[in-house]
């Protein structure tokens, strides 16, 4: 084992570091306000990805009513919950119920093609859902089929 003590002047002060500017900020790229680079061409490259984002088509999927996990964010109505369908989470209904006797109305209710999940009513946040399905004594694979399954939604 070792009997020396440890050498302090290898080692950093008690003073805490400042925002000055050190060798190790240009070595890892960082670079301060007084930076040789034109900050109009940082801003061009940045509106041309915008421009790119918005056409891309992934974006063009339609998103039906998502919900939020977060306990206290997640605003799903008590007779649904929030549930993860892959991509997204949506609120679902408990199994044989919907939202609403319109059942195209995808402002209330949607299926989605959530594979061996596709009985579940889905819901945006804040829709109560506590109408029986029409074939709500039907096993799973049958149950509210009269709800339309979006297979434009992103599951």
């Amino acid at each position: 084992y070792p009997t020396d003590k440890y050498p302090t002047d290898k080692y950093p002060t008690d003073k805490y570091p400042t925002d000055d500017k050190h060798d190790w900020d240009n070595k890892h790229g960082k670079h301060d306000k007084h930076d040789k680079h034109d900050k109009h061409d940082k801003h061009d490259k940045h509106d041309k990805h915008d421009k790119h984002d918005k056409n891309d088509k992934h974006d063009k999927a339609k998103v039906c009513g998502t919900c939020n996990p977060i306990s206290g964010k997640n605003h799903c109505d008590p007779t649904t919950s929030c549930i993860n369908t892959g991509k997204r989470f949506h609120c679902a209904c408990r199994a044989g119920f919907k939202a609403s006797h319109d059942n195209k109305d995808i402002h209330k209710q949607f299926r989605l093609p959530f594979k061996n999940f596709e009985y579940l009513v889905f819901t945006p946040e804040n829709t109560e859902c506590k109408i029986l399905c029409d074939n709500n004594m039907k096993p799973a694979n049958e149950l509210c089929q009269e709800v339309p399954l979006r297979k434009d939604c992103e599951a």
